[in-house]
């Protein structure tokens, strides 16, 4: 595309209430910090200390996806962390699997438009002004990458260092999101005033990047 890509290195981590947490870092040693703080062992810590953990280093930090998604992985839909909100504030705005389900359940939709809010629901977060807000496709496919939910953040120039990329995603001004679900190229959109970032977890063991 002629744009330059920046691969902010991260993981998500799962709570022992069964809650995901995406927690990414500053430099290349990510996974090394992550692993000797326990952070990549499933189970290892609740939700609270799992935060906790992550925000003590200056050089990582986290957000929670699909906040009131339709799984027990969401943090507001878990019967052990659902009431939590009060002590939150950074989220993924809108979480890519919005639209295979939208799809898969396009004929229970229409004649149930109350599933239809609550499938909207699950996956756009209705966010306010004191959370910081993380829109990703949640892409697992290199080809969804950029496709779908893109937070787009101003900036003076465009970051060339991970370091600055990851300082740009923890800063809580000049941030919007904006959808662009035509696969819309990085150099349409990555310009010398804003930066889009867009999340991508390898879930597929047979998945090449070469």
């Amino acid at each position: 595309t002629g744009s330059s890509i920046l691969l902010i290195p991260g993981i998500e981590a799962f709570s022992d209430e069964g809650v995901d947490l995406i927690v990414y870092g500053r430099d290349l040693d990510f996974f090394e910090k992550a692993n000797k703080l326990g952070i990549t062992q499933p189970r290892k810590y609740r939700l609270l200390d799992l935060i906790q953990v992550v925000e003590a280093e200056p050089t990582l930090q986290c957000y929670l996806p699909h906040p009131r998604g339709l799984s027990k992985t969401s943090v507001f839909v878990n019967k052990n962390t659902r009431d939590l909100e009060i002590l939150l504030d950074r989220f993924e705005k809108v979480n890519g699997s919005f639209f295979p389900l939208q799809h898969k359940f396009r004929y229970i939709t229409k004649p149930f438009p109350k599933f239809a809010e609550r499938l909207q629901e699950a996956y756009h977060y209705r966010h306010d002004d004191t959370q910081l807000i993380f829109a990703g496709s949640d892409a697992h496919r290199p080809m969804d990458l950029n496709r779908q939910f893109c937070l787009t953040i101003q900036v003076d120039r465009i970051p060339t260092r991970v370091e600055e990329a990851f300082d740009l995603l923890n800063q809580p001004h000049g941030r919007s999101w904006s959808d662009h679900t035509h696969k819309t190229r990085l150099s349409t959109i990555a310009t010398q005033s804003c930066i889009t970032f867009c999340e991508f977890l390898i879930k597929q063991k047979k998945l090449r990047l070469s």
